[in-house]
């Protein structure tokens, strides 16, 4: 035994008394911990109905809001859609032609479309079938005309009684007056359906009231009832202010309210949200039975969030963070791709005016999908007639003809496919569609070509009117989307490059003998006048008997014989410019001296009296101090003194064979 002193005993007991104040201390620590929980968790729970509350009605504020942000960015998108559809409706000849009815029906049922329509200034509806309707009787032609663009309030469809509905109009002008009223139809029933909200296991309801007289537009939980007031009947919970709920409807302030529903007998929570259509307001609401029935689960599960709350946010941490980074991810790609769109769009918008637009926006094609080189063939009658191409590197040598050559095998296999596609030369598999065809394996051959992504461009009834590639990428892609988003921009560009050519072509072009006209002779005169060649010649002829040949063999005969004497004309002078400018006139510019032009003229006059016809013909030249209008002047005087000669002869020479 080992014997104990007085001052050990006394050190262990201090020891002791040290070791049993800090086991007091833990426990008192630990029951206090205990106690502070569990008044927590009784305070918790006793105010778990409240949170309950709060909770119910931050979700519903939340969420009216997110949907009233959808609604007006859905009816924001329809606004777009009715005046784009109104542009080109106004741009066709006759409102009841085949192609207004074929854009009306493209448009018809898109998004929350219903009905589309056209009001006729005799009130009546057409519709895409091209029939008429009754008019909504409650506005007329010239009322909506005043109006401009106008979004209605509620009223009932004429067609279908007891159907309720909401509708856009737009006038449809051309240069002086307003044709039409485009009219894009809503029914109410469909917002309903199009915008439901699935909240608190479905028990939510979504309600429109109009501010301006209380009256329900819209009640997805009673149904719409005609002139149902949103004040009838309806008692205030305590706690909220019917004074607050009228003076917020009439300055279009978003808040919150509670009423009771005799219907279901029970006070509904309700977050309402001007709409900022009219004086619409948004009204969400939820039975206050709903919001508390789930209060016993959650005391259950708080007793075990406790016990694993420490893993549960650990988990609930990473999987935020890894979420929260690829929605991050997700969104950047779905924000970087809507401006791409919109960007090619805008860029598009006048590429009939400014060819270079095209491309700017095929280098924008390139950036997007990292390739070296883009191209756009036109295809007119299954041929490509013009090919629009971008490379990185412009100075390569034979570039622009090897590009030429790639988009003529891409579009004679286009015409067989009709579909887009991936290749990569290595294993040359298409990844959409089926195997590439033995021309694009060719082509990846021939041509050095890595990786190729191309779509059809497609215009009316799906007629391919181009093609549209991406070549050598850098990070070949799986799809096609990158192309085919920007296929109808590109379609859209290609259609009004070919319109504003033809109308060109139209307004400069003799339409009988397809030589310019007089308004391209006019043009061409003026240009002369304001820098004077050093040499112009110009040769006037004029078809002699051109009178008595219609007269005798009818118009058509004097038709051949006006393209004839084109025909020889410009056979001559195919190096210069020829011009018809009156009915039998015809004229042409050279910078050939006056003999080898006149020289010209004579063989041209010669081959019209082999074929039957007589031409007087007359020459003038001069340098750049001469007026080339007195140039004119002159081959016109002795053109009539050629015609003079003509007509003076034994032989009657008016009497055309």
């Amino acid at each position: 035994m080992i014997p104990i002193s007085e001052n050990n005993s006394s050190s262990e007991q201090a020891r002791i008394k040290t070791i049993s104040r800090q086991r007091f201390k833990t426990m008192f620590s630990t029951a206090g911990f205990i106690l502070v929980l569990s008044l927590g968790f009784f305070t918790v729970m006793g105010l778990l109905g409240s949170y309950s509350v709060d909770f119910c009605l931050s979700t519903l504020r939340q969420e009216a809001q997110n949907t009233k942000n959808n609604i007006n960015r859905h009816i924001s998108t329809f606004k777009n859609d009715m005046d784009v559809l109104a542009c080109l409706i106004g741009q066709e000849d006759n409102l009841s032609s085949i192609e207004v009815h074929k854009i009306l029906e493209a448009y018809e049922k898109k998004d929350i479309i219903s009905k589309l329509g056209i009001l006729l200034p005799d009130n009546r509806v057409m519709m895409p079938d091209g029939t008429c309707t009754v008019s909504i009787n409650t506005v007329s032609f010239d009322e909506l005309a005043e109006k401009g663009p106008f979004f209605s309030d509620a009223v009932q469809d004429p067609l279908e009684p007891g159907n309720w509905i909401v509708y856009y109009s737009i006038p449809i002008q051309d240069a002086s007056h307003t044709e039409g009223i485009l009219l894009g139809i809503i029914e109410l029933d469909h917002i309903s359906r199009y915008f439901e909200v699935y909240l608190f296991d479905g028990n939510s309801s979504l309600s429109i009231v109009d501010s301006k007289n209380m009256d329900l537009i819209l009640n997805t939980l009673h149904g719409r009832t005609e002139n149902t007031n949103v004040q009838k009947g309806r008692q205030i919970k305590n706690g909220y202010s019917e004074q607050q709920l009228i003076r917020d409807f009439s300055e279009g302030q978003k808040g919150m309210t509670a009423y009771f529903s005799p219907d279901l007998q029970e006070y509904l929570y309700t977050a309402y949200e001007p709409v900022g259509i009219n004086q619409w307001f948004l009204l969400l609401s939820v039975p206050e039975s709903t919001v508390l029935e789930g209060t016993q689960y959650i005391k259950t599960v708080l007793l075990w969030l406790c016990i694993f709350e420490g893993i549960i946010s650990l988990i609930y941490f990473f999987l935020i963070l890894f979420y929260s980074q690829r929605e991050m991810k997700s969104k950047e790609a779905e924000i970087r791709h809507i401006y791409y769109m919109y960007n090619i769009q805008q860029t598009l918008f006048d590429a009939y005016r400014q060819p270079e637009n095209i491309l700017i926006s095929l280098e924008m094609v390139a950036r997007a999908t990292t390739a070296r080189f883009t191209l756009l063939a036109a295809i007119a009658d299954n041929e490509v007639c013009r090919v629009f191409t971008w490379q990185e590197k412009p100075d390569e040598e034979n570039s622009q003809k090897r590009m030429k050559q790639i988009a003529q095998v891409l579009a004679e296999d286009m015409m067989l496919r009709h579909y887009g596609y991936t290749v990569s030369a290595k294993g040359a598999s298409a990844r959409a569609g089926n195997k590439p065809a033995d021309k694009i394996t060719e082509l990846l051959d021939t041509f050095g070509v890595s990786t190729l992504m191309a779509i059809p461009i497609e215009g009316q009834e799906h007629h391919l009117i181009g093609v549209l590639a991406a070549i050598d990428m850098a990070h070949p892609c799986d799809t096609t989307d990158l192309l085919t988003c920007v296929a109808f921009s590109f379609s859209m560009a290609l259609y009004n490059i070919q319109a504003y050519e033809t109308i060109e072509k139209m307004g400069t072009t003799d339409s009988l003998t397809n030589l310019r006209n007089r308004n391209s002779y006019e043009q061409k005169i003026s240009q002369y006048e304001a820098n004077p060649p050093a040499r112009l010649t110009c040769i006037y002829a004029d078809a002699n008997g051109l009178h008595e040949l219609n007269n005798s063999q009818g118009h058509t005969a004097g038709d051949r014989m006006l393209q004839f004497v084109a025909h020889v004309l410009a056979d001559a002078f195919r190096d210069g410019y020829v011009y018809r400018i009156g009915g039998d006139e015809f004229l042409a510019f050279t910078d050939l001296d006056e003999a080898s032009a006149a020289e010209l003229a004579a063989e041209a006059k010669k081959k019209a009296q082999e074929s039957g016809y007589h031409v007087s013909i007359g020459t003038a030249s001069g340098d750049s101090t001469m007026s080339p209008s007195s140039i004119v002047k002159t081959a016109e005087q002795r053109m009539y003194e050629d015609k003079r000669l003509y007509y003076i002869g034994a032989n009657d020479r008016r009497q055309m064979r």
